[in-house]
């Protein structure tokens, strides 16, 4: 199954993420109450050391949604959840799901999306810029760095 992911900045600490498995995409908000753009970074690099399984969480307000990304060899599973309410500050209980989206892939799929994510920020948006729209937190310039000298 294919994979894709974007994730566009919008003005004062939002964004919104889209993720599609080829036959079905999810569109959600994202609050700058968390840091997700530096959990996809670390995602990546979780998946290149061989870490088999990571999460990063998108935050709205209320609710999540959360990335679980299971790697076995060379496949990966993925899955969207979301939650009501912020079941990652305990406010909620990670048992209480809807499942949005599941798929299965590559490592390297996976690997590519989220780097050309990155990429594009970087690219389009830079730093600077990222750190102003995003108010609370920087752009993972020392992840970004690493995957791009990899």
């Amino acid at each position: 199954m294919k994979f894709t992911i974007s994730y566009k900045l919008e003005e004062h600490g939002w964004a919104i993420i889209n993720i599609s498995n080829g036959n079905e995409i999810i569109e959600r908000p994202v609050s700058y109450l968390h840091d997700s753009l530096l959990e996809l970074a670390e995602m990546v690099l979780q998946i290149k050391s061989g870490i088999s399984e990571s999460i990063t969480i998108f935050m709205d307000e209320p609710g999540e949604i959360q990335l679980r990304i299971i790697t076995n060899n060379n496949e990966a599973t993925y899955e969207v959840r979301s939650y009501k309410d912020w079941a990652s500050w305990g406010m909620h209980s990670f048992d209480d799901y809807e499942l949005l989206l599941k798929g299965t892939t590559t490592p390297t799929r996976i690997i590519q999306q989220i780097t050309k994510v990155l990429w594009e920020i970087n690219k389009n948006i830079g730093p600077e810029k990222y750190k102003e729209l995003w108010c609370e937190h920087e752009f993972p310039k020392e992840q970004y760095n690493k995957l791009a000298n990899a």
